[in-house]
């Protein structure tokens, strides 16, 4: 919060703050829009199933809020790491609202991506 306040300071506006999925960011994430442990998975009265809104009121420029977002090449290489940690004790493989995401899905994906780099149409990122 404090290079929120330094912005702040200089004139900047904070609207949105990226992270990646580490289990420290993602209980500060949690914690600044008021929610600890997993996310609910199931509908109830007080929530709904897989909604989340991560922002909170941005204590230096109220009442404008700050949005938290997990960075989606970290969050990818995640899904990645967890995939190819799995993959001794069998397939891994989920089908979500009709979508199937996999070991398939990777390769698929990394395929069209060397296609693409190889008729110049973009270039080869690597995540270490």
């Amino acid at each position: 919060m404090e290079t929120v306040k330094l912005f702040h300071l200089h004139g900047l506006k904070t609207l949105l703050l990226v992270c990646d999925g580490t289990s420290v960011n993602l209980t500060t994430l949690k914690a600044t829009h008021s929610h600890f442990g997993v996310y609910p998975i199931t509908s109830g009265d007080d929530h709904e199933p897989f909604k989340v809104s991560p922002k909170m009121l941005n204590p230096f420029d109220p009442p404008n809020h700050i949005h938290w977002m997990i960075c989606p090449s970290h969050q990818l290489k995640n899904i990645i790491n967890k995939l190819f940690s799995l993959q001794q004790n069998g397939t891994k493989d989920f089908t979500l609202k009709g979508v199937e995401f996999g070991w398939e899905t990777i390769v698929s994906l990394y395929k069209r991506v060397c296609e693409r780099v190889s008729k110049g149409l973009t270039r080869m990122v690597y995540l270490k």
